[in-house]
């Protein structure tokens, strides 16, 4: 039989790492239902570099996977120009591997085949795509804010998300 003042801590213990475990859900529950649209971060986003990695951000509905049907598109819109080919292993799904097909100046993007998801259900995720320094893009030669149309085989109608490229260092 434990004595009072164990069970007495040991429940104040308990209900502490309740609440803490319930912020962070609430937490992450609220900034995944923002009513903030997808993102586009470059690196180096200064005009005329090379070797620029994208990363796009989203938050979609999560089932057993990310719902958006089988594929992320992204049309690069002129200024910008995709090389003639973006290898798939220079692109991630998730932080996992990741399948390419380039029609036009538009890439599909999906998750690699085998993929193994979590079966938590009911909520919107933050999905991550990124294309890696590896697939050769390029930033525009002059600073600018252009723009990048996302849409996936579930929402076909394309978002269309801001880029900003800054101007490069003198």
């Amino acid at each position: 039989m434990r004595s009072a003042p164990v069970k007495f801590w040991a429940r104040r213990f308990l209900i502490a790492a309740f609440l803490a475990g319930a912020t962070v859900l609430v937490s992450a529950t609220l900034q995944a239902n923002g009513a903030a649209g997808p993102s586009v971060t470059l690196a180096p986003d200064t005009a005329a570099a090379t070797g620029v990695r994208w990363t796009v951000r989203m938050v979609v509905p999560y089932c057993g996977g990310y719902k958006v049907g089988g594929y992320v598109a992204l049309r690069f819109l002129a200024p910008f120009v995709l090389p003639p080919a973006v290898p798939s292993a220079a692109v991630s799904f998730a932080d996992g591997p990741a399948t390419v097909l380039e029609k036009g100046n538009t890439l599909r993007i999906a998750p690699a085949p085998g993929r193994m998801w979590s079966m938590l259900c009911g909520t919107d995720l933050p999905l991550e795509v990124v294309i890696g320094k590896s697939a050769r893009l390029r930033n525009p030669r002059r600073p600018g804010r252009y723009a990048l149309e996302i849409s996936t085989e579930a929402n076909p109608a394309p978002a269309r998300v801001s880029v900003l490229v800054r101007p490069a260092p003198p």
